[in-house]
């Protein structure tokens, strides 16, 4: 037989018996219990891993941007690789051909890569200024850090509100 809303008596929560509060008490009581032996058993993976020498003679470090943790001087030219979309599609294009399709690229989609010289964009020639990076290892080469100019005013002082350094530019 389908009960309808009207046959349903709903009671406001001050109104539950001690006894059910009781009993949802004991109930939680249990659970907690139970969950609390549970944890007692569970192993992480760091004691896991406490329990092996591993040695290991590399490390892979994967990114998005690796490029601060270059930058930081955590990694030297020595060990470091980067490989991108510019190298697969050269890989996949290797002689400038776009008829000759490296077939072991074959299946890698075509892109279509875009560059920006995002300080012709900024308006204020100080702020192009202030961001500007001077590559050393590229005679000198003077790159738009784009990291400088989304900066905010908290980085350095975390009580500041979040707002970008170059707000009136963004």
């Amino acid at each position: 037989m389908k009960r309808h809303d009207s046959q349903v008596r709903t009671r406001p929560f001050n109104e539950i018996h001690e006894k059910e509060m009781k009993e949802a008490q004991a109930m939680l009581e249990d659970l907690d219990l139970i969950y609390q032996s549970a944890l007692k058993s569970v192993i992480s993976s760091e004691s896991v891993l406490d329990g092996f020498s591993i040695k290991t003679s590399m490390t892979l470090c994967l990114s998005g941007t690796p490029f601060k943790a270059i930058a930081s001087g955590e990694f030297d030219s020595s060990n470091k690789f980067t490989y991108s979309y510019f190298d697969e599609q050269r890989n996949k294009y290797p002689n400038d051909d776009p008829t000759f399709v490296n077939p072991q690229y074959e299946l890698f989609p075509n892109m279509r890569i875009f560059g920006y010289n995002m300080a012709r964009f900024v308006r204020n020639p100080d702020v192009v200024k202030e961001c500007e990076i001077r590559d050393v290892k590229s005679g000198g080469r003077v790159f738009f850090s784009l990291n400088s100019f989304f900066r905010t005013e908290n980085e350095e002082n975390h009580d500041l509100p979040c707002r970008f350094v170059y707000e009136s530019e963004i």
